[in-house]
């Protein structure tokens, strides 16, 4: 059981519009107090200068699942961030990242694995897509959409109540971890600052610029245009009669990691390994720079099972690596 140091034990949770690399824009907000009961609920959008619906004191524990989502929220509200933090998702990490079993641990997958009923996750679903869908909202569209929010509220309570009573839980421990979350929180919200005048510009000349890398680079004609010809490379390792690790058809294996253990080997194609990995690893159009010219992507914390900040989408993984590779590329050519 929690120890009496905390005044109110709050389970928060939002519903709220993301778009590519915006704010979050918080529709409504649902909490429920574990010591007095007590369940409010808070419509948010469009409403003017909002305020916390719960206390926010120094002995106040708020409790949530991704928490990250809820304190970008009180960010774009103007809302302080709260004392103390455990968050659900981090701890169900910390239970399960050490199985050999790799399982999710969405609130469903969570309350699952400890016996909790839920709402299914079509439900779910058609809640979020509701949401997703934008105004206008109707009143028997807000009353749908926090009931919804409520169940979510209500099932992370009661995964928290279980949570607690395992052997291994540790509330210091907790709150520490928790203590992250809202650094997450932070850095989702701070985005990184992007030049949308380059950003454009590379998106606009990307075809030109990889025949242009490819004309100076690509010394050993294995490109035809803009593309990597398997042939071609075919030809030219059995032309310098070298040892190159084969796919289950025959062809040589370029992926990532082979490139780069064969470049070690052979160091004169190191040249053609990077080429290969801007031309093919790169996709200017996907990066998005929001209102604010920045570019905010998803922190995943606790996602491997190392513990590591690790984005769950590899879109999302891709369009970070292209971000950094490819900003840097732009100011080379600058």
């Amino acid at each position: 059981m929690l120890p009496p140091i905390f005044d109110h034990v709050y389970i928060v949770d939002f519903e709220f519009i993301a778009k590519p690399s915006e704010h979050p824009l918080p529709v409504c907000v649902v909490f429920h107090e574990i010591n007095s009961g007590e369940t409010k609920r808070l419509w948010l959008f469009e409403e003017s200068n909002p305020q916390p619906p719960y206390s926010m004191g120094e002995n106040d524990l708020f409790v949530a699942h991704m928490s990250s989502a809820e304190w970008g929220c009180h960010l774009v509200l103007n809302w302080p961030l709260p004392f103390n933090v455990i968050d659900t998702f981090v701890e169900f990490r910390c239970f399960s990242n050490h199985s050999y079993e790799r399982r999710g641990a969405s609130l469903l997958d969570a309350c699952k694995a400890f016996g909790i009923d839920t709402i299914s996750k079509v439900e779910k679903d058609a809640a979020r897509d509701r949401i997703l869908a934008g105004a206008p909202y109707s009143e028997e569209d807000q009353e749908y959409i926090m009931r919804y929010c409520e169940s979510d509220v209500l099932e992370t309570a009661e995964l928290f109540k279980r949570m607690i009573t395992v052997p291994d839980f540790d509330i210091p421990t907790s709150l520490y971890r928790g203590e992250y979350m809202k650094s997450v929180a932070e850095i989702e919200y701070n985005g990184v600052p992007i030049d949308a005048d380059l950003l454009n510009e590379l998106q606009e000349n990307w075809e030109k610029i990889k025949l242009k890398l490819i004309k100076n680079i690509d010394k050993f004609e294995i490109y035809e245009g803009t593309s990597f010809k398997i042939n071609n490379f075919k030809r030219f390792i059995q032309v310098n009669n070298w040892m190159w690790p084969r796919t289950e058809t025959g062809l040589p294996k370029t992926d990532k990691e082979t490139f780069k253990e064969m470049a070690e080997i052979h160091p004169e194609i190191g040249p053609l390994k990077e080429l290969k990995a801007l031309v093919g690893g790169l996709n200017f159009k996907s990066i998005i720079a929001g209102s604010d010219d920045r570019s905010r992507t998803l922190i995943s914390p606790f996602w491997t099972k190392t513990g590591r900040n690790a984005p769950k989408d590899d879109e999302e993984k891709k369009n970070r690596g292209e971000l950094r590779v490819g900003l840097c590329l732009g100011f080379l050519l600058v």
